[in-house]
């Protein structure tokens, strides 16, 4: 299972990616790790007082799913889909995310300040997930101030996750360095044969910031163009309502797994500063499992 150490470096809802090269052995070693971290969740899941007590610990944390219903799950869009945000719906979304940090805890102001701040944001976000690189994603080990910041994090994301009724595309940028290949086609070829394979998945340590607007997943050395199209319903929207600034940031939870569903190449897009472009799409589905519910369902038989 390759991995992609996703670290939040710049401001406007940037990601920068740093892959890991991975041969035969290591892909072995990713996936061995996985099934060593969903083994100590289900026993956790199993021990925990509270489902409140295991979401706090998990190694892999849900995504709660309860208010979203199949007919709000999203499609992949087409090669020649838009993939902007309106102004109507950053309104909407702006609007859900300061019901979501009204409900949030008043003792955790200081860390909920700076999600909402873009530059205080980035770099915390971008220390996180340093530093759960470290300990490989595991967020136990991590010293008490971090640790505290990541607690506060992962509740603002259930707070928002419980309110959710929809599933996401989120966009973020990747540099896919540490893929194997000498060229970006090379890299791409390998997603690709990943898709047509249909198995596999990509471990992604840490948070995700990405953006519901592709003109806005942004990476500096990211010359071939290439973005991933997340589906997923888990994290919170962190942007704003003002089409002006173009920020429609969204964080995503930490420690997911997704999937390659397919490879577009040629999309066109709007950059943030009006011109159009072209990019290659690697679109995945987010299939982190809920190891609390497949713990339970396990003593109910």
């Amino acid at each position: 299972m390759p991995r992609l150490g996703m670290n939040a470096k710049s401001s406007s809802g940037a990601q920068e990616t740093a892959g890991e090269v991975l041969d035969g052995a290591s892909a072995s070693q990713e996936a061995a790790a996985f099934l060593e971290a969903i083994q100590a969740d289900q026993d956790l899941g199993k021990t925990a007082p509270s489902r409140t007590s295991f979401e706090a610990n998990a190694l892999i944390p849900r995504t709660i799913m309860d208010n979203v219903s199949p007919r709000t799950r999203s499609r992949f869009k087409g090669p020649d889909q838009r993939r902007s945000v309106s102004n109507y719906s950053r309104r909407t979304h702006c609007a859900e995310r300061n019901r979501v940090f009204e409900r949030a805890s008043m003792a955790r102001n200081r860390s909920l300040s700076r999600l909402r701040d873009p530059g205080m944001r980035d770099g915390n976000v971008g220390d996180l997930n340093e530093a759960l690189r470290d300990v490989d994603g595991d967020p136990r080990q991590l010293p008490e101030p971090l640790r505290r910041l990541q607690r506060d994090t992962d509740l603002t994301i259930r707070v928002a996750e419980r309110a959710n009724t929809r599933e996401h595309t989120v966009y973020v940028a990747a540099d896919m360095s540490g893929l194997p290949g000498d060229t970006p086609q090379q890299k791409v070829a390998t997603a690709r044969r990943m898709v047509d394979a249909g198995t596999g998945a990509y471990a992604v340590q840490g948070y995700m910031v990405g953006s519901l607007d592709m003109g806005e997943a942004v990476n500096e050395g990211n010359d071939a163009e290439i973005v991933l199209e997340v589906k997923t319903c888990s994290g919170v929207y962190l942007g704003n309502s003002d089409g002006s600034t173009r920020d429609a940031t969204h964080l995503v939870g930490r420690n997911r797994y997704l999937m390659p569903y397919a490879v577009q190449e040629g999309v066109p897009y709007l950059r943030s500063d009006g011109t159009t472009g072209t990019r290659t799409v690697i679109q995945m589905q987010d299939v982190t499992p809920d190891i609390w519910a497949s713990a339970h369902a396990t003593d109910s038989r």
